[in-house]
């Protein structure tokens, strides 16, 4: 029976296990402002809470929100990137307005968006997660994202070998574009009779802001390409995690050789 009752007593004296807490942005009233940009943060969003006005993007009741602010002053393509360190999905919704009066802007669960702001305006931004998803550590970035635009051009000849015809040119970007970002060249070949697209060409480089050599073969619809005049029509474009660069389409008379 002593035994018991010092194990009781000492059990009494364990300190109770201390909760977490939620986070200084966890409500809309005190958003974490950004007041510069590239912005980066981390924050844990297992102890958010849900609040009266915040905004719904899932369809379901979205919780352990978490609150960002920022108020440009210059119209700018903001972009948005959240990096989840848990399983769940994160939502980013925003809007404009005040607190207890806002206007929603746009959401999206994806991992990367893009945003048009304009000067002088204060946006909102949610971080949230869906129905029952316990949240968790979020890295979050934004950034302002300046437009692509791409070039391409065509070398006047091609080589004809075995029967396969090999075009070939270069591409460029008015920024560089890091591995991993999308550019793709692709087109026709026309001569006579004859007709055949390129099989795509895809950079495994991104793209430079200095000319990029690329070269495609040409897959074969109809009739046989000989040596001679033919008709090239190729398009490129490019894009990054935020942005894509409108189309640049070339046609050129080149010489299969």
């Amino acid at each position: 029976m002593t035994r018991l009752v010092v194990l009781l007593v000492g059990l009494l004296a364990l300190p109770a296990p201390a909760l977490a807490e939620a986070p200084q942005n966890d409500e809309v009233g005190g958003a974490t402002m950004v007041s510069a940009l590239p912005f980066l943060d981390t924050v844990d969003t297992s102890a958010a809470t849900a609040a009266p006005g915040d905004l719904d993007c899932s369809g379901l009741d979205d919780t352990h929100t978490v609150w960002y602010s920022i108020s440009p002053t210059t119209d700018m393509v903001l972009g948005l990137r959240t990096q989840p360190q848990f399983p769940g999905e994160v939502s980013t919704s925003v809007a404009t307005g005040s607190p207890g009066s806002l206007a929603f802007v746009q959401c999206s669960f994806a991992s990367t968006q893009t945003l048009s702001v304009a000067a002088g305006t204060t946006y909102y931004i949610q971080l949230a997660s869906a129905g029952s998803d316990p949240g968790g550590v979020i890295n979050v970035s934004m950034a302002a994202v300046d437009p692509i635009s791409v070039s391409l051009s065509l070398h006047k000849t091609a080589d004809i070998n075995g029967g396969v015809t090999t075009v070939s040119g270069t591409i460029q970007c008015s920024r560089a574009l890091p591995p991993g970002s999308e550019v793709v060249v692709q087109g026709t070949l026309s001569q006579g009779n004859a007709s055949g697209w390129l099989v795509p060409f895809h950079s495994s480089v991104g793209c430079p802001a200095s000319p990029l050599q690329w070269e495609a073969t040409v897959q074969v619809l109809a009739g046989t390409f000989v040596r001679g005049k033919a008709t090239l029509s190729a398009n490129a474009f490019a894009c990054d995690e935020f942005v894509c660069a409108p189309d640049d389409q070339t046609i050129a008379r080149i010489r299969l050789r």
